[in-house]
C-alpha cells in the first residue's frame, strides 16, 4: 500500500520530470484516476493516464525513462494513448471509461473527459456480459472450494465489483429516464456529484427502495467487509448471495 501523501508527491515529481525533459509539449491531457482520487490514507497503486496527439517510436523513447521511474514508485503501468485512441476506445472499454470519467483528477492540459460521451449502447451489453460471467464464476468457485473462510473471501472480493455494477445500473437508468430522477431528487440531481459521492451503503439502499431488488444479504456482506459488522457466511448463505446476484441480473435483462 502507498501512503496517500506519498502518492501525491510521486505525482508531483512525475510532472516535474516531464517538464524538465520538455515532454509536456507532446501531451494534450494528463490525469490520475482510480483510488488515488479517493479520500483515504492508503492506496494500492497510482494510476496515471497520458494523452498525446501522436505516439511513435521517437515519442516512446523520449518518455521511457520517466515512465519507468514512475512505474517503480506507483506500482502501475501508466495509460499512454493518442487523442484519437482516447476518443475511440470508449466503444471498446465503456466500463473502464465510466470509472475514469467520474473518478479522475486533471493534472495537465484540457480535461478531455468533460465532453466525452459514454454510450449506453456500448455500456449495457458489456454490463450484461460481465454480470453473467461473474455469476458463472461464483458457481464455479463454490464447486472448487470448501470451508467458510474461502467462501467469505470470495464474497468479500465479489462485493466490490457488485457495487460497481449497481452504480452503473443507476447511471444507465438516469441516462435513459431523466424525468424519473428529477422526481426522485426534486430537480436537485447532479450527475457528476452523484456518481462521485454516493457510497456503497447508499447504493444498496437506493436500488432496494427504487428498484425493489431486496438484496439485503449482499448489503450485509458489504457492511461486514467495510464496517466490520459481522454476518454469517455458510454455504447456504453463499447460495443466498448468488440468488441475489441472479435477481439483479434478471432486473437488468427485463427492465433495462
Amino acid at each position: 500500500m502507498i501512503n496517500k501523501n506519498k502518492a501525491n508527491n510521486i505525482i508531483s515529481e512525475f510532472l516535474e520530470s516531464l517538464e524538465e525533459k520538455e515532454l509536456l509539449k507532446y501531451a494534450k491531457f494528463i490525469f490520475s484516476f482510480g483510488s488515488v482520487t479517493l479520500d483515504v490514507r492508503y492506496i494500492p497503486n497510482i494510476n496515471i493516464g497520458i494523452v498525446a496527439d501522436n505516439i511513435d517510436g521517437n515519442i516512446l523513447r523520449r518518455f521511457r525513462s520517466v515512465i519507468k521511474k514512475v512505474m517503480r514508485k506507483s506500482r502501475s503501468m501508466p495509460l499512454f494513448l493518442t487523442k484519437d485512441e482516447f476518443e475511440k476506445y470508449t466503444n471498446y472499454f465503456p466500463i473502464e471509461y465510466y470509472h475514469m470519467k467520474f473518478r479522475h483528477n486533471k493534472l495537465y492540459g484540457k480535461d478531455l473527459f468533460t465532453d466525452l460521451d459514454i454510450k449506453i449502447d456500448d455500456l449495457l451489453p458489456t454490463i450484461k456480459r460481465e454480470f453473467a460471467a461473474k455469476i458463472l464464476k461464483l458457481r464455479e468457485i463454490y464447486f472448487a472450494t470448501s470451508g467458510k473462510f474461502i467462501l467469505k473471501r470470495v464474497l468479500f472480493k465479489s462485493i466490490s465489483s457488485l457495487v460497481t455494477f449497481l452504480k452503473l445500473i443507476i447511471y444507465i437508468d438516469y441516462r435513459t429516464n431523466k424525468d424519473k430522477f428529477k422526481k426522485i431528487f426534486e430537480n436537485n440531481y447532479n450527475e457528476q456529484k452523484f456518481m462521485q459521492k454516493i457510497n456503497g451503503i447508499e447504493i444498496f439502499e437506493f436500488v432496494n427502495v427504487y428498484y425493489k431488488l431486496n438484496i439485503n444479504y449482499l448489503m450485509s456482506v458489504y457492511k461486514y467487509k467495510y464496517n466490520n459488522i459481522r454476518v454469517d457466511i455458510s454455504p447456504d448463505d453463499f447460495f443466498k448471495g448468488i440468488e441475489e446476484w441472479k435477481r439483479i441480473q434478471q432486473f437488468i435483462e427485463l427492465k433495462m
